[in-house]
């Protein structure tokens, strides 16, 4: 595997909706739809896509977001949104190559910080992540409003 993490292209988006079904489990994904988020995405510069592609296969992906919020004391920061990698590239080095992607894009852009939310049950995305550098530090509430 010769893996590169570079920003996604149209042509990656079908790959990136399967890599969220299948790593993710977003079962309930509508591909026009989706397909229709990313080219909005793709146009706002708070957003940034990479993908980590082995000669030609897009085998993971990663969204971050740029943030500023008054109480944040850092500073301005970035959050990494999703990050996938398809069961035959783990432990290839994809993983890493994009959170370093994420991470050089988020401090040419000035942020003091990269945060992420981890679903509870994803103790193998823990164990990456402190891989990484990245600490537990806060819990995550929600409440799901039916209207």
């Amino acid at each position: 595997m010769s893996i590169t993490a570079r920003s996604a292209a149209p042509e990656d988006y079908p790959a990136i909706c399967e890599l969220m079904r299948d790593d993710l489990g977003v079962s309930y994904l509508d591909i026009p739809a989706a397909m229709k988020r990313f080219e909005r995405i793709a146009a706002d510069p708070d957003w940034r896509v990479f993908v980590a592609d082995d000669g030609g296969r897009v085998v993971g992906f990663i969204s971050v977001e740029w943030r500023e919020h008054l109480h944040h004391r850092d500073g301005p920061y970035t959050e990494i949104m999703a990050l996938a990698v398809a069961n035959d590239a783990r432990r290839s080095g994809a993983g890493s190559k994009l959170v370093a992607k994420a991470e050089e894009w988020s401090h040419q852009r000035g942020a003091t910080t990269v945060t992420l939310h981890s679903r509870l049950n994803r103790e193998g995305a823990h164990l990456f992540y402190e891989t990484q550098g990245y600490e537990k530090c806060a819990y995550f509430f929600r409440k799901v409003l039916i209207l």
